[in-house]
């Protein structure tokens, strides 16, 4: 019920790097409140970001996966597996999971 890196990296390689907040809910199936809430604390521990780019049909907000998180050869599977337990801590904390 909450992303992981793993499933950050699955995302943003099936949508060629660039990834709307459309994208991650068609993908995810989460709620946006969920979603919105892993964001910032996915920016605050500088694994994603966002830039505006003009792409048609789609939301000018688009997500990056940023260094080294979008490469699976470099990630450091322990940091990685902090980030994903206190992301899920965070949900729980702010009532978002149960």
């Amino acid at each position: 019920p909450f992303l992981t890196i793993r499933d950050l990296q699955h995302i943003f390689e099936a949508y060629d790097h660039k990834v709307s907040p459309q994208d991650l809910l068609i993908a995810t199936g989460l709620p946006w409140n969920v979603l919105q809430r892993e964001i910032k604390y996915f920016r605050k521990e500088k694994v994603l970001e966002y830039t505006k780019i003009d792409r048609p049909d789609d939301s000018p907000i688009q997500f990056l996966l940023l260094e080294p998180y979008n490469n699976p050869e470099t990630l450091d599977l322990k940091e990685a597996e902090r980030l994903n337990r206190n992301v899920k801590e965070v949900l729980y904390d702010e009532n978002l999971l149960v």
